[in-house]
Parts: structure tokens; sequence; C-alpha cells
């Protein structure tokens, strides 16, 4: 994937946002407009990033009748195979919904616990509360959290503090927005050797990367500009 452009990357990122909130997870089913509306790019760099997933393979996608159809192979494995537990875990239960249960006999008293038994213990996880109200900027974040269902790590009122100030203001929560769903649904397409352990911290060298992009695709779109209105004249 890195040999791949940035603009592709881009559209890799936002085919895999699209793809963990889908009716079939993993797959992005359209015509040519429409994945471009998903993908946020023109039909020119849709077929370029098609291109190159022919030379690099790291999607599988196909066409017919002028339909496309993107699926990432991990998202698509790891949903057969929750389906499949699901279906299991249904069986078992359904195979031993009607089992009869012997009750114990009344003329043998189950003994009672002794005062000296050491009782086992349960670590208590801590509970991240979502439901309290964040600073009036934040809490719209916190609105977006909950909508998304995000890992509890990222419930953190100042983190997001320091990410505002670091991008520059509470104009750009709409940006990383978007951003989090693709971190996330990148997150869900890694094995374990390349997901990010510390997510809050995956997150913002995400950003820092995808901010960098942004200033190279403008620049490149100004010099094309620049090379177009000098060609005109």
């Amino acid at each position: 994937m890195q040999q791949s452009s940035a603009t592709t990357r881009g559209v890799w990122a936002n085919f895999l946002c699209h793809m963990w909130w889908a009716r079939h997870r993993g797959v992005l089913q359209g015509t040519f407009e429409e994945l471009c509306r998903l993908g946020g790019c023109t039909l020119d760099e849709l077929h370029a990033f098609i291109t190159e997933n022919t030379r690099l393979n790291f999607a599988d996608v196909t066409e017919g009748n002028k339909i496309v159809t993107v699926s990432n192979r991990r998202m698509v494995r790891e949903e057969k195979s929750r389906e499949s537990t699901r279906g299991r875990v249904q069986r078992f239960r359904n195979a031993h919904s009607n089992a009869n249960v012997t009750p114990p006999s009344p003329s043998t008293p189950s003994p009672s616990p002794s005062p000296s038994t050491n009782t086992s213990t349960k670590t208590l996880v801590p509970v991240v509360d979502k439901s309290t109200p964040w600073t009036l900027t934040l809490d719209d974040v916190r609105t977006f959290l909950v909508e998304i269902q995000a890992p509890d790590c990222f419930f953190k009122e100042s983190y997001w503090l320091r990410i505002d100030q670091w991008l520059g203001g509470e104009s750009s929560g709409v940006y990383y927005f978007k951003e989090l769903r693709a971190y996330l649904a990148w997150s869900a397409a890694q094995n374990g050797r390349h997901a990010h352990k510390d997510m809050l911290r995956g997150f913002r060298n995400w950003l820092s990367t995808t901010s960098r992009w942004k200033e190279r695709d403008a620049q490149r779109r100004s010099i094309q500009e620049r090379e177009h209105s000098h060609s005109r004249a």
C-alpha cells in the first residue's frame, strides 16, 4: 500500500471507512460515479486507483454491468468468522435450551460456605463515563464518539482539547471526524503485527500524515492551476 500514490491511499482510506459501516461489512458496490462520491475523488483518480490496485493487489476489485465492487479481504474474512461464531453459539443455545436439569435431592443439604473459605475477587474494569457533557466546544466530539461506538480510550476530553489546539481551533472538528472514521476502519483491517497498541498516539500520527497529504495536494493543485493559466495565456 505504501508504494501507491498519496491520492490512491486517500481514496482507499475513505473506502475503508464506508466499508466498516456498509450493510455487508468490507464490501462496497456501485457505479463509477457513486464510488467517486464515496471515495471523495474524481473519475480519473478512481481509474488511477483501480490501475494501481491491479499492480499492487491491496484490494479485490471487480467490474460487471457498469457496477464496480471493491472489497477488503481482511474485513470480509473477519465478518465471515463472526457470523460463523454467532451461528455456532445460537445452535448450542438451541440444543441446550430444552435440556432437563435434575434438581438436587432434598435429603442432601448443600454445604454452606465456611467462613474461612477464600473467595476470589474479580478485577473491576473502570467504567468510562460517556453521558456527562463536555465543554461547549467539545461536546459535539463526545456525541460523535458515542454515535460511532468509538473505543473507550478516545473518551478523554483533554485529548481532544489538545487535538483542537494543534489543528487550529474549533473549525478542525469536521476534518478529524472524517479522519477518525477512516482511522478506525484502517485499524480494523490490520493484523496484530501492524495494529497500533496506543490508539490515541496512532490517531495523532494519522492526522499528522493526512495533514501533510492535504498540504501536498493543495500545492500540486496550485501548481497545476498556474501552469494551466500560463498555457491559456
